[in-house]
């Protein structure tokens, strides 16, 4: 999960003990980006542009060609659309398509 801390650990049982031990650990992103952003002006001019950004800056046929993809991956069955940070999620159970605009580059980058 982008964002979020994650350790690896090891377990032992012993009879009726159960024993755990840190191997290894990878803070999030989302607890640094917080503190530099309390104390810093720059931190928030430099903050990243979300989805949503990126497609109102984005040319209109790139536009058109994203409203055409959303109307076809929204009509299959209970598939549900989910504006993330950086991209957005289709997905019924699991995601089936995370699509990200790229206006500069003029695509749509899309994942099944």
């Amino acid at each position: 999960m982008i964002g979020h801390r994650i350790d690896l650990m090891t377990y032992r049982v012993f009879e009726d003990v159960l024993t755990l031990q840190l191997i290894a650990s990878v803070g999030g992103s989302r607890t640094s980006s917080r503190g530099r952003a309390s104390g810093s002006t720059e931190a928030t001019s430099a903050s990243p542009k979300s989805v949503q950004q990126y497609l109102d800056e984005s040319p209109q046929d790139l536009k058109g060609l994203y409203a055409d993809l959303d109307e076809l991956l929204l009509s299959h069955r209970d598939v549900l659309k989910e504006p993330q940070l950086h991209y957005v999620a289709y997905r019924r159970i699991m995601n089936v398509a995370t699509v990200r605009v790229q206006p500069r580059n003029r695509l749509l980058v899309v994942n099944l």
